[in-house]
């Protein structure tokens, strides 16, 4: 036999080999269902239990971890208070004091980052997005110093916080 054949052989052996082991490998136990005490079963499957989520909890959680975001975020940005004539928010008391813009824009990225790394819960799905826009455009406020930006962030948040009284 020419080198050729032999390797033809020999491959063709191999794939053999391979589909035969899929074959194998690949059935699976069809057990009849009897009311969910079999094994395999839809109840008796450890992952799915473990995939239950106590949608109360996750609320609640999401809730707390919202508000100390928003609150870190408002003393930032120097946000406390409407002033008289409601154009813009007023830096209040608890103001920090930073001189430096980047500095401002390098915390407001870090909360974001903490806001987008909370589970969130289909209720709050787009509360939440328009959480990470406020916080972005108050990013591009302090690194550019767009009033537009500034004023886009601080409408999205004010909307936020009126559609969701626990955040105040």
């Amino acid at each position: 036999m020419s080198k050729n054949v032999k390797l033809l052989v020999g491959l063709t052996t191999v794939a053999l080999l391979i589909v035969l082991y899929l074959i194998i490998s690949s059935r699976t136990l069809t057990l009849e269902d009897t009311g969910g005490n079999l094994p395999g079963s839809q109840t008796n499957r450890p992952e799915e239990k473990a995939l239950a989520v106590d949608l109360a909890a996750l609320e609640r959680e999401y809730k707390q971890e919202t508000k100390i975001i928003i609150n870190e975020f408002e003393a930032v940005a120097g946000i406390n208070y409407p002033d008289p004539d409601n154009s813009q928010l007023a830096a209040g008391p608890d103001a920090p004091v930073v001189t430096s813009s980047s500095t401002l824009a390098l915390r407001v990225a870090e909360l974001r980052d903490q806001l987008m790394a909370i589970t969130v819960p289909g209720q709050f799905k787009e509360l939440h997005l328009d959480l990470v826009f406020a916080f972005n455009k108050m990013e591009g406020y302090f690194l550019n110093q767009a009033l537009s930006d500034q004023a886009s962030s601080l409408e999205l948040l004010s909307r936020a916080k009126a559609e969701n009284d626990w955040l105040n």
